[in-house]
């Protein structure tokens, strides 16, 4: 976000990577309180625009090299829809600017071993992937049969929640049961255990932030739910994917990079009716041939940093280059 975009202002003398994670958060204050900085106002004064300084273009306009979490999402904020009126800057910087995928720590995430879900399973042994959705309907007080669909997020609307909210009476229509976690806005919150009660041993709601119980949730369930309105990367799929659980997302940013048709479901419009028929393609595969074979893809993809760490090797070496005229 904005909070490392003074870097490049107070070192002038050394060549800057500004990496981006999330282009909304721009961090804009009044020229007044950069003199809390330190920064002489010679250093910044050029970035000003009707008196305020707005953190992230300066970052954008003064790094040698940028980058974003994700190759798709590099190519979104250059464009008026995902750029947060910063896509005139990104345009301009666009030789400048790469997408590199997060990852995550495979020994962190690792079903074989990890202490906080009642069974432990592998590619080659996935039986305790069962055990674990047993537990959890359990633990949720889900009754019914069906596809067991997981969502873990910030309640906010760049998660999807206006469409998501709305779909949830089909989607329990459809048959499958649904386990929601997370806080954000008020309003999402209260909607959601609103409907809770109303589906009760179908949707199952926590307002919380819970660390094990997330991993639960990615342990336990058959499908993971992530129809974000843009996603500049998306850590749920890549554990979920971990975890043997099948993702369906919005193809948007990092999910539209990471989840393929071998081990997720995709949907472009975002609506309620394109999420619905997203998901109906997926649960049209429930426990046939191809969502067993779906499953072992997920579990079988590299997400680790590994390969991400190569490519941000690669960029603060280009960016020594081009400082020093290469």
């Amino acid at each position: 976000d904005w909070h490392t975009a003074f870097l490049p202002l107070y070192v002038k003398d050394t060549p800057c990577v500004f990496t981006i994670h999330n282009l909304a958060y721009q961090g804009i204050f009044p020229k007044e309180d950069m003199k809390k900085t330190g920064i002489p106002e010679e250093n910044y004064s050029p970035y000003l625009v009707d008196g305020n300084i707005n953190l992230m273009r300066t970052g954008i306009l003064a790094s040698t090299l940028l980058n974003t979490v994700s190759p798709t999402y590099a190519r979104e904020i250059t464009t008026p829809e995902f750029g947060a009126g910063l896509h005139e800057e990104l345009k301009k910087r666009g030789k400048d600017l790469r997408g590199i995928l997060n990852g995550i720590d495979y020994e962190v995430w690792n079903p074989e071993k990890d202490e906080h879900i009642p069974a432990n399973y592998s590619v080659e042994k996935p039986e305790g992937k069962e055990e674990c959705r047993k537990k959890l309907m359990e633990e949720t007080g889900i009754l019914h049969e069906g596809p067991l669909f997981g969502f873990i997020s910030r309640l906010v609307e760049q998660k999807g929640l206006d469409i998501l909210i709305p779909a949830i009476s089909r989607l329990v229509n459809m048959g499958i049961n649904l386990i929601v976690l997370g806080t954000g806005e008020e309003k999402y919150e209260k909607e959601l255990k609103r409907l809770e009660q109303r589906f009760k041993g179908r949707l199952y709601v926590k307002i919380a932030f819970d660390a094990r119980f997330s991993r639960r949730i990615y342990a336990g369930c058959d499908y993971f739910l992530m129809p974000s309105r843009f996603e500049p990367c998306g850590l749920g799929q890549l554990i979920a994917m971990r975890y043997g659980t099948i993702p369906v997302g919005r193809k948007t940013g990092g999910l539209a990079d990471t989840i393929t048709p071998e081990r997720g479901f995709l949907f472009e419009e975002y609506t309620p009716e394109a999420l619905l028929s997203c998901v109906k393609n997926a649960v049209e595969i429930y426990r046939k041939e191809k969502f067993y074979e779906m499953r072992k893809n997920c579990m079988l993809s590299d997400f680790s940093w590994k390969k991400s760490a190569e490519e941000y090797l690669k960029l603060y070496r280009d960016a020594k280059e081009v400082w020093n005229g290469g």
